[in-house]
């Protein structure tokens, strides 16, 4: 019984480890391709006019929001008084 026992957790240990791995391995690739997103919204909204650029700055604050906060709030905000 205390073998059957050791074995389970040594099951379920590598279980969450490679759990655990996979998640890192997704908020680190799903992070990078944030950072790409974000750069290249910054580099094309001072070229735009009106709308396209109200809806640049609608997509900043989205892409922003689990980066940071503060940042999406504040360009939500601009897009607000620009609209």
């Amino acid at each position: 019984m205390h073998l059957l026992q050791n074995v389970f957790y040594k099951q379920a240990m590598w279980f969450i480890k490679n759990i655990l791995i996979l998640l890192f391995l997704t908020v680190a690739v799903s992070s990078f391709a944030q950072r790409k997103q974000i750069d290249s919204l910054k580099n094309v909204l001072p070229a735009l006019k009106d709308s396209a650029r109200i809806n640049c700055l609608n997509a900043l604050s989205n892409a922003y929001i689990w980066v940071k906060a503060d940042s999406a709030k504040l360009l939500a905000t601009q897009a607000l008084k620009e609209a």
